[in-house]
């Protein structure tokens, strides 16, 4: 088995996110934020290096307004597969895709070759089963979920978990999704960060799960949302896919960051 490396990062990131918000950085550096596209950078960055996984292809699940889309064009993701719910979201991954699609397109007519990336977007909520739910859209769009809400998120005397809106969204197994109309075999890696939703992503995904080298979710401490499943509960459904929890990041009291590495794949270290 791979060694497990747990991480509060709760401290760190309250002491040094402050000093690294584009308020804070040089007007004349690149467009290319600090927080949270370079913090995302080199962790994904760090995960590959380490594991020796070759960035192949993307499954972003919970793409909100595409903060990541940069970091995987810089890393060599060629293949992104993007799904989002929320349709003000979806308005500016669109803008964003089509920015790099584009240009990813042009280069070749240049420098030959392939287009260094290729964006897909699905907008949806990716589930165990195909059918339609609520999504209750909150204060802060990025907490929104399709589990009602059950606790505050207090900034400033806002509560940003605070639901302003219902949406009925569409619900599709990701297996589906990729049999349809892409193939499991150019993703090998996937992003979940869906607000407490992560088992059912993982429950619809098993044939495409089977096949990624790298899996990397958001973990829920306690029931900030209605009837979410436990931070143990993913742990056990991924190993009974055979793969390894190597890293735990706790961010908060609330939330922490799971790495988990596919134990069947080649050269991701030793199995005893």
């Amino acid at each position: 088995m791979f060694e497990l490396e747990e991480r509060d990062l709760s401290k760190w990131l309250q002491s040094n996110l402050p000093k690294f918000h584009k308020s804070k950085v040089n007007q004349y550096l690149p467009p290319f934020e600090i927080v949270p596209n370079g913090l995302y950078f080199f962790l994904v960055q760090s995960f590959l290096h380490k594991y020796q996984i070759e960035p192949k292809g993307m499954i972003h699940v919970g793409g909100h307004m595409g903060h990541e889309i940069l970091p995987y064009a810089l890393l060599g993701f060629n293949d992104v597969l993007i799904i989002e719910p929320l349709e003000e979201a979806m308005e500016a991954l669109s803008n964003i895709s089509s920015i790099y699609n584009d240009l990813a397109a042009s280069c070749t007519d240049v420098f030959g070759g392939s287009p260094f990336i290729q964006i897909s977007l699905e907008q949806l909520a990716a589930g165990e089963k195909e059918g339609r739910t609520t999504l209750y859209v909150t204060k802060e769009s990025g907490l929104s979920s399709t589990h009602k809400p059950m606790s505050e998120v207090q900034v400033n005397g806002e509560d940003l978990a605070a639901v302003i809106k219902e949406e009925e969204v569409i619900v599709r197994p990701i297996d589906q999704i990729i049999s349809e109309r892409y193939s499991k075999t150019d993703f090998n890696c996937m992003r979940v960060n869906v607000q407490g939703d992560e088992l059912a992503v993982f429950k619809g995904a098993q044939k495409v799960i089977r096949q990624l080298d790298l899996i990397f979710c958001e973990a829920n401490y306690d029931q900030r949302y209605e009837n979410i499943p436990s931070t143990q509960d993913l742990i056990q459904f991924l190993e009974n896919l055979d793969f390894s929890l190597v890293r735990h990041d706790k961010l908060s009291d609330s939330i922490g960051n799971l790495l988990f590495i596919n134990n069947s794949k080649n050269g991701h270290g030793s199995k005893v």
